[in-house]
């Protein structure tokens, strides 16, 4: 019965250990995606810094011109302002990512944590099957 008992142990610990492990390959595909959705946050988010940065040199030139070109700086403020609150966005959407990323390596870390203690289970578990083994077979050598 205790050897029967340990079988199924060991089976439901090597599922569990098994589904752990399948877990952690989701979780490190989900890493990699986050990651790479950060870095393209990022690229998008200097991207547009830049194109604020550019705008806002094309608005202090057509100021020094005015008159004619007030429409123009007018637009040009519209575009620069809409680029910044892109850019406030992306970073908030940028945080948010790193925030999942730190989510997930939590995750990771505890899915670790549980493949070891199932493994040391398992190790606990083989031992003492083969301590059971050794008594019996010195109960039956006792026996002869």
């Amino acid at each position: 019965k205790i050897k029967a008992e340990a079988k199924q142990f060991i089976a439901t610990a090597k599922a569990k250990t098994l589904a752990a492990t399948e877990r952690e390959k989701v979780l490190d595909a989900e890493v990699a995606a986050l990651k790479e959705r950060v870095t393209e946050s990022e690229a998008a988010r200097a991207a547009l810094s830049d194109e604020v940065e550019e705008l806002k040199f094309e608005l202090r030139q057509a100021d020094k011109d005015c008159g004619r070109r007030a429409e123009e700086a007018a637009e040009m403020r519209a575009v620069a302002e809409a680029a910044a609150e892109r850019e406030a966005t992306l970073r908030a959407e940028m945080e948010e990512e790193r925030q999942n990323w730190t989510d997930v390596q939590k995750v990771k870390a505890e899915a670790k944590e549980f493949i070891a203690k199932a493994k040391a289970k398992v190790a606990t578990v083989l031992k003492r099957e083969e301590d059971l083994k050794q008594e019996v077979e010195m109960l039956r050598r006792e026996l002869e």
